[in-house]
């Protein structure tokens, strides 16, 4: 990963831009000014041997919106890959099985699958409205606040 460090204003990196090759990089640098890192971002760049933070851009609604989302999106298909099955989509599918536990586990995912789509509808809507937002949560945070899929499997 290169990172193109555009502008750096009393110590303090103020813009920048990840690309994936250094001609990227290099050629955002060129437009725009700048010089290329290489690496990720960082809050402990240097820039002349001085430590810089670097302000992320925040995020806009949408894109809390979409990573959210995917968040949740992968952590139901993890946790239906914990009992085999490819996908959350694949395990709902057993709801109604002749097989009991695996009628059970389909009801059950599909109980979960609407708790955390409901969780997560309500927490989104939380942090993206447009007066008095709630903080976002971090990945590890949101995914702290999930329900157990093993208390869905034993109602």
């Amino acid at each position: 990963m290169f990172t193109s460090i555009v502008k750096v204003e009393n110590n303090r990196i103020e813009k920048f831009a990840e690309f994936a090759t250094e001609p990227e990089a290099q050629a955002h640098c060129e437009k725009y000014g700048g010089f290329v890192y290489q690496g990720y971002y960082s809050p402990d760049l240097y820039v002349n041997g001085e430590t810089v933070t670097v302000q992320m851009e925040q995020e806009t609604a949408e894109q809390v919106i979409k990573r959210l989302e995917s968040l949740l999106d992968r952590h139901l298909d993890a946790t239906a890959n914990q009992y085999r099955y490819e996908s959350i989509r694949t395990m709902v599918t057993y709801e109604g099985d002749p097989d009991p536990e695996f009628d059970a586990q389909g009801t059950a995912a599909k109980k979960y699958r609407s708790a955390i789509y409901r969780l997560g509808i309500n927490k989104i809507a939380a942090c993206t409205r447009e007066v008095d937002p709630l903080p976002i949560p971090s990945e590890a945070e949101l995914i702290a606040e999930l329900p157990l899929f093993e208390d869905f499997l034993q109602a």
